[in-house]
């Protein structure tokens, strides 16, 4: 199930077909828990449904980014906070399935938010004193643990987080932009309960390196999305609009050694010049790609069975 052009698709063959469930006020961002329980951001509020989206009700108005469920009562969201840039805004909680939200969290600022498959573990990230705020809480943010990871100075730096089991990889990217965009993945160390989660950068932007000469290369000028699964082993989308000669315009890098080592292949190549939009996968090969063609705007879904190595459409 996608957002795509403000309406909700669901498909049930793979991404063969696409039907239209909801084409009301536009969805920005969809997350599912399980094939009944869903829930979309609008600019009218929060939907949810309980049929697998035959039928989506608002359950309530509340002004947010993103939600990420981790039960079909418990979820975190990330309200609007228009007085800063970059996505930041207020962590907000509920446990009723999204009709109401606990300001309780409302003090930590946050763009990015995310719990493990059990719900126990949550780690959101935003702005910190020295850069980007890595925190993790193990009781519904009673506590929580503020692992800092240092960028550098310049323009404002946003940041995503993706859970991997008890550990997390966050995706950080620079605010400007001139042919290029500079990013870099971070991963932590150490999943056990401690009271530090180091965190190290294994794969930045090649053209900008802004995390120092050790740390592995990605050619693509711009970050796409960021996929994890374990400690181990993510999946980093990127794209690069400009780019001529043998250069993929949107790429796959893989890593499966914790981001010592890369490997990298075309998912859309100069002949279907696109950006990409989202991407899923249900597991290590199966997984689908959303894409916006650049050259009419049309969206198109590519889907591949061996881990993002060869890409086709459903």
């Amino acid at each position: 199930m996608i957002g795509a052009n403000g309406e909700i698709l669901t498909t049930v063959d793979g991404g063969g077909a696409w039907d239209v469930q909801y084409d009301g006020q536009p969805a920005s961002a969809v997350d599912f828990v399980d094939l009944e329980n869903g829930w979309a951001v609008t600019e009218g509020g929060v939907l949810r449904t309980t049929d697998g989206g035959a039928v989506w009700d608002l359950v309530s108005t509340e002004a947010l980014r993103s939600v990420q469920f981790a039960s079909a009562e418990v979820g975190w969201a990330i309200s609007t906070k228009p007085d800063i840039p970059g996505g930041v805004g207020h962590l907000l909680l509920t446990t009723d399935g999204g009709a109401t939200w606990d300001r309780e969290t409302a003090s930590l600022s946050a763009s990015s938010v995310c719990a493990n498959q059990s719900g126990q573990i949550v780690w959101a990230v935003g702005p910190g004193e020295v850069g980007i705020s890595l925190i993790r809480t193990d009781d519904g943010w009673a506590t929580g643990v503020d692992s800092p990871i240092r960028v550098p100075e310049g323009e404002p730096w946003n940041a995503t987080v993706r859970c991997a089991g008890t550990e997390a990889w966050v995706l950080i990217t620079d605010g400007g932009a001139a042919g290029h965009l500079a990013y870099g993945v971070f991963r932590t160390v150490d999943g056990q309960s401690s009271s530090y989660y180091p965190t190290e950068a294994v794969l930045q932007e090649e053209g900008t390196h802004p995390f120092g000469d050790s740390v592995p290369l990605d050619p693509d000028p711009y970050p796409g999305q960021l996929f994890a699964f374990d400690g181990q082993t993510a999946y980093v989308v990127g794209w690069c609009p400009p780019c001529g000669g043998d250069l993929p315009v949107v790429a796959i890098s893989r890593t499966f050694d914790g981001g010592s080592t890369w490997d990298r292949s075309t998912i859309a190549s100069e002949d279907r010049a696109a950006e990409p939009l989202g991407v899923s996968f249900v597991d290590r090969d199966r997984g689908w790609i959303l894409l916006r063609a650049l050259d009419d705007d049309s969206l198109f879904v590519l889907s591949t069975s061996n881990g993002g190595q060869t890409w086709s459409e459903p």
